[in-house]
């Protein structure tokens, strides 16, 4: 039994964040190329305005935040909530 606990190794999990962003069409492109870029998990929605719903790391947060405000010009809005180590929907 040891050798299996031992084989299993560790697994290290990171805090992470939710993102709730909503932005105009015109803004969609530019906030999913940095989203991608930044390999971070999201969902998106197309309605009468674009929601993305990102989990990111709690260490990278404020500076994607950051960047999708700045390539925006601030036309992005952005809704931040703490998610468990444990929580890995995204």
């Amino acid at each position: 039994m040891r050798a299996v606990v031992e084989d299993a190794g560790t697994v290290e999990e990171r805090c992470h964040e939710r993102l709730h962003i909503e932005n105009e069409y015109d803004d969609s492109g530019t906030v999913r190329g940095i989203l991608e870029s930044a390999g971070v998990a999201f969902e998106a929605t197309y309605e009468e305005r674009v929601a993305f719903d990102v989990r990111v790391p709690a260490a990278e947060s404020e500076a994607l935040t950051e960047r999708l405000l700045s390539a925006t010009s601030g036309r992005v809005e952005i809704d931040t909530g703490s998610v468990g180590a444990d929580d890995g929907a995204g």
